[in-house]
């Protein structure tokens, strides 16, 4: 039994709406949850900025969803430097918030995979291993102020429940890694390396 929850602003959703729907939903005879919001000042101008959320829900038929009218979240006490602005910093606690929120929208345990995947990814040629505790996409994800090695990529990850509670927790854990700098929240590539192999083990993942 498997759980997609789709999180994130469904900024072009229509665009990977068939490779997930194919590739995953159909596929495997997922249920479907999402946590998002309804407008974003980013995208504001962008015509992305006022997504159709009725003909998301009449697409995606989630068993159950939350479109918050606005990305919200308690803000970052900032106590230490980092390498870009608090303002992005707080941006990346809100879509780790938004994260978070999903997995309340389901029980965990009623599943033997959850996956987690951004409504703006493209899926294909994807293969469920459900044997595998938690899995990672192969490729690790390197910007211009990470180093090679030090990230991985936040836009998907599965596995079996014990795991992805944990995965979906990384915004409650947040604060305590800001205030003990096991992480720079202000680069959200390399935050969920350091959170992942702190809090949930590098040695469990399986990249794919």
């Amino acid at each position: 039994k498997t759980a997609l929850v789709l999180t994130g602003y469904m900024r072009n959703w229509e665009e990977h709406f068939p490779n997930i729907k194919t590739n995953i939903i159909d596929k495997y005879s997922t249920d479907v949850f999402i946590s998002s919001y309804t407008y974003s000042e980013l995208y504001v101008g962008s015509g992305l900025d006022k997504p159709d959320i009725d003909k998301v829900i009449e697409k995606y038929k989630p068993k159950k969803y939350l479109f918050r009218e606005t990305e919200t979240a308690p803000k970052l006490k900032v106590k230490s430097k980092m390498l870009y602005p608090e303002d992005w910093a707080n941006r990346i606690i809100r879509q780790w918030y938004g994260v978070y929120l999903g997995s309340k929208l389901l029980d965990l345990n009623e599943y033997d995979v959850i996956i987690k995947c951004r409504s703006d990814l493209s899926v294909r040629n994807f293969e469920l291993k459900p044997d595998l505790d938690f899995v990672l996409p192969l490729w690790k994800y390197h910007p211009g102020n990470c180093k090679i090695g030090d990230s991985y990529l936040d836009f998907f990850a599965y596995g079996k429940p014990f795991y992805m509670k944990k995965y979906f927790e990384m915004y409650c854990k947040l604060q305590e890694m800001h205030d003990n700098n096991w992480g720079d929240v202000s680069l959200s590539e390399t935050l969920i390396k350091y959170y992942i192999d702190r809090y949930i083990g590098s040695d469990v993942i399986t990249f794919d």
